[in-house]
């Protein structure tokens, strides 16, 4: 992994985080009108949106509790379903220095 003035020295574990969002009966009300007449559902956009922050809030705080620089090769994963929305993000959690200085 590359960053510019920084390499990765060791890659720790994985670290995760996770949300549920259930949805309300209005929001699955609006959905189902949205699919039949087309177009884009804006509160289940936004559920989508406020799951995706709190999983990677999650998975910051859970590699910020075992001392890390940073966390490389995220990836995230969302399944919606009729009243409910799960999202999962995972990355390596790494420790990060600056390169050595060339030799002389």
């Amino acid at each position: 992994m590359e960053l510019p003035g920084l390499v990765m020295v060791e890659s720790k574990c994985v670290v995760f985080g996770g949300a549920v969002i259930l949805t309300s009966f209005i929001s699955d009300m609006a959905v189902g009108i949205t699919d039949f007449i087309g177009g884009r559902s804006g509160a289940q956009g936004n559920k989508l949106a406020e799951g995706r922050r709190i999983t990677m809030l999650e998975m910051i705080e859970s590699a910020s509790e075992i001392k890390v620089d940073g966390i490389a090769g995220v990836r995230d994963y969302e399944t919606i379903g009729k009243r409910l929305m799960m999202i999962l993000a995972y990355g390596n959690a790494v420790t990060l220095e600056p390169p050595a200085p060339p030799a002389a």
